[in-house]
């Protein structure tokens, strides 16, 4: 009878490691459990560290300082400590599927930022960010930032308000492209100011500098308000801010008000928004002033213009930060 092979020195380290992952990560299902371990497991192996000192480094929080993740900082790394600088970047981009849950995808820095330090933990309360950092909770974000109306309101529903408030100003629609595999790749019209996309046939921006321009900068910005009224809450003089000082319309600037609006009319339920571009840490506070100093200070800068002016999906809009 053929003996059983002996257990090779990494799967003994994945079993070892089961436990302290468990602990850390509050899983129950095995499937989970063994593929953080398999991770933590594979890391420390590349980056030649043993397990035990680095369980002892752990418990004695001497890894890794996360108050970072609660600032702006140029450089995630300089408060690793310098015995785990190679397997901080070995696991900084690691993202194990066990960690998330089966509708969310593990950002970058997850994985290394809770098993780096006892004063890290996951967020399993919902939409409360997805780690706390001393008892602040966090949302970690990559390049990209998505920011969706507080009322909740679908593309649809706006473009069905949209054609009766411009009935009543006079207001015409702006020509846009067809949706993907709309087989009469047909010109199809909307009510889409906030949008600097091209038709075929003419830029958007043109057709509503010539549309505002009819109205005048005041009458514009009443249209605008009772037109973004249904998915924002915003004063009216503040639609002034959208025109350049000879009253021409500037879309951008429409659009980066609106973000602001849906940043400050949202349910925020996280302290800190965190953004991490390859190491350097953007903070976002749920202050909405300090939120305002940003796209003010050119730091919040729109990132697309998909609005979803045809779907039943709320509208929102993309930003990144500088």
């Amino acid at each position: 009878m053929q003996a059983d092979n002996p257990a090779s020195p990494f799967k003994q380290l994945v079993e070892k490691a089961k436990p302290f992952v468990k602990k850390l990560s509050g899983k129950e299902a095995d499937k989970a459990i063994t593929d953080l371990a398999r991770n933590l497991a594979s890391a420390l192996s590349e980056a030649g560290i043993d397990f035990d000192k680095y369980v002892s480094d752990y418990n004695n929080d001497i890894i890794f300082d996360p108050s970072c993740l609660l600032a702006n900082n140029d450089n995630i790394f300089s408060f690793v400590a310098e015995d785990y600088q190679e397997l901080a970047k070995i696991m900084f981009s690691q993202r194990p599927v066990g960690l998330g849950t089966p509708n969310a995808m593990v950002g970058e820095c997850e994985f290394m930022a809770l098993f780096f330090s006892p004063r890290v933990g996951i967020a399993k309360q919902k939409d409360k960010g997805d780690l706390i950092v001393d008892g602040k909770f966090v949302e970690l974000k990559g390049t990209q930032l998505r920011f969706f109306s507080p009322k909740k309101i679908t593309g649809r529903a706006v473009q069905a308000h949209a054609k009766v408030v411009s009935a009543k100003y006079g207001v015409t629609p702006n020509q846009t492209r067809p949706e993907k595999g709309d087989k009469d790749k047909k010109i199809r019209s909307a009510f889409e100011p906030w949008d600097n996309g091209k038709s075929k046939s003419l830029s958007k921006t043109d057709h509503w500098i010539s549309e505002f321009k009819k109205l005048g900068v005041d009458k514009s910005c009443k249209y605008l308000n009772e037109l973004c009224g249904v998915f924002m809450d915003c004063d009216l003089a503040e639609y002034k801010r959208c025109f350049d000082k000879d009253g021409t319309f500037d879309s951008t600037k429409l659009q980066l008000l609106i973000v602001e609006c849906f940043f400050s009319g949202m349910e925020k339920k996280w302290d800190a928004f965190t953004q991490i571009n390859e190491g350097k840490i953007t903070c976002i506070s749920d202050d909405k002033v300090a939120f305002a100093k940003l796209i003010k200070d050119n730091k919040v800068v729109m990132d697309g213009n998909y609005f979803r002016s045809f779907q039943d999906m709320v509208v929102g809009l993309y930003v990144k930060l500088n």
